[in-house]
Parts: structure tokens; C-alpha cells; sequence
């Protein structure tokens, strides 16, 4: 019998009693798994603009969007919002305000057909909609047979005048009031709780809405970090903004993310 052992230290269990931004972005918890970070590393570099966002400005946003979203949608524990976005800085902001709420956050692909995504808006069944610009008309074309309600379109880059809310105009009214205060799941609770909808390929059939968890995602996020990043060495995701995002991609910017030492990675 061959005995086989590692010199590497026992890999740390990941939490089960956190969100997904509770786990990235929170101090309070300090769970041995989660990385520290110096202040002056961007998380995100924008890869058009070169615009670098620190991590204080990911938790700005991501706190006054979910105190938004709160107050003037009222979206709480177990509402579901969709996003429609090519890879934006601001993707994971609307991901985490929305898991700061207890809701579930269901990915679609801007190169989805009208059908295709009329089809995941149904099965999905949001309470809100985040879109980019410039995809407005598939929405609002695949939307016509949900009975999309236009005031709950909420669009990121609003650079032209569109009659719903923009994104940064939400930030703003999220500033000043009474910050949302997140509750700490009991243990366990985060194998449960679903964080995303995400749609198959649908190669056998219909596309299947595939449900997620906040420890799925954390655990393959220690994973990868407790395995592949054991030295000193990190990396940073720049966004592209033409190619589409998905929820495997999300799973590798939370681990670039994560990381102190930068070199660009492109997607």
C-alpha cells in the first residue's frame, strides 16, 4: 500500500452561516478563509476607461443600492431580480445589494434570443430587472409576453434619457437613509440559501433554472483560493465589455477579487 501525503496545511472549512458579500466584502466576520486586502489594490479596473474601483467603494455602492432597492421596491428575503448585462464594474454590485436583501439574483445572457430569454423572465419570475442600456430592446421585446412592468426596470449606464430608474440614481437615494442592516444566517443556513439562478444550456431540452447557494459559491471560492493561491500571488479580473458574463465567470472575478497582488486577467 502506497501512502501518499501533502505537505500543505489542512485546508480551513468554509463558512455556512454567511452571504456572499458578507464573505467578500465584511470585516466584522474575519473568517480564516477570507483574504485581506491592502487599500490601495483595485478589485476592478474597468478595461475601456481604465476606471480603478477600490474596495470602499464596493461596499459604498453595494450598501446604498440595497438600502434602495429596500425603500423604493421593497425587495426582501427570497425575491428573485434578473440582470441582463454584458461584463460591467458594476455587475457585482447589483448581485451583492440584491444577497444584502436575502434575494436571489437570476443571470441572463445578453446574446440570448427574445424567445430565449422570454422564456428564463418566466420561469424566473423577478421582481426587478436590471439591464444595461444597451440592452433594453431585447427586454423590453421578450418582456411583452411577461407583462413587464416598466417601473421596475432599473438600467445600468443610462448615459441617454430613458423613462425608468438609472442605477447610480438608486446609489444615490440609497445614501442617506438608513442603512439596511443584513442579518447573519444561523449555521448551516447558507447550503440553503439559494444566491442564484442559473440557466443550463438547455442541450436536452427547455433550459433549467438551476438554483445555487451562498456556500456553493463561497466553497468553490476557498477552493480555488486555498489551492491555487497558497503563495503570495493574486490577480485581478478587467472587464470586457463585449463579451457576455455568466455565473462561472462571476465564480472566477470573486476569486480574482479576492486577491492582493495584481496582474490583468482578460475574459
Amino acid at each position: 500500500m502506497v501512502l501518499i501525503q501533502s505537505s500543505a496545511s489542512s485546508l480551513i472549512h468554509s463558512p455556512d452561516n454567511l452571504t456572499v458579500p458578507q464573505f467578500l466584502l465584511d470585516d466584522t466576520y474575519g473568517h480564516g478563509t477570507r483574504p485581506t486586502r491592502t487599500p490601495d489594490t483595485p478589485c476592478i479596473i474597468d478595461n475601456e476607461t481604465g476606471r480603478k474601483v477600490f474596495l470602499d467603494e464596493l461596499r459604498f455602492r453595494t450598501q446604498s443600492l440595497a438600502t434602495a432597492l429596500h425603500i423604493y421596491y421593497g425587495i426582501n428575503d427570497g425575491d428573485v431580480a434578473s440582470i441582463v448585462c454584458p461584463n460591467h464594474r458594476d455587475y457585482p454590485v447589483c448581485i451583492w445589494a440584491v444577497h444584502r436583501l436575502g434575494g436571489i439574483v437570476a443571470t441572463m445572457s445578453p446574446s440570448l434570443t427574445t424567445n430565449e430569454l422570454a422564456y428564463q423572465l418566466q420561469i424566473a419570475r423577478p421582481s426587478i430587472y436590471f439591464v444595461h442600456i444597451g440592452c433594453l430592446p431585447l427586454l423590453f421585446q421578450a418582456g411583452a409576453s411577461v407583462n413587464l412592468p416598466a417601473d421596475r426596470i432599473i438600467v445600468l449606464d443610462a448615459r441617454k434619457t430613458v423613462p425608468h430608474r438609472s442605477l447610480d440614481e438608486l446609489i444615490r437615494k440609497g445614501i442617506d437613509p438608513p442603512h439596511f442592516i443584513p442579518r447573519r444566517l444561523f449555521d448551516g443556513e447558507a447550503k440553503k440559501k439559494i444566491a442564484f439562478l442559473a440557466f443550463s444550456s438547455g442541450t436536452t431540452g427547455k433550459p433549467k433554472a438551476v438554483a445555487i447557494t451562498h456556500y456553493n459559491v463561497i466553497n468553490i471560492i476557498d477552493d480555488f483560493d486555498q489551492a491555487m493561491f497558497a503563495a503570495d500571488f493574486s490577480l485581478y479580473i478587467t472587464y470586457m465589455g463585449s463579451s457576455s458574463i455568466c455565473i462561472s465567470c462571476y465564480m472566477q472575478e470573486c476569486r480574482w477579487y479576492l486577491h492582493q497582488n495584481s496582474i490583468s486577467r482578460n475574459f
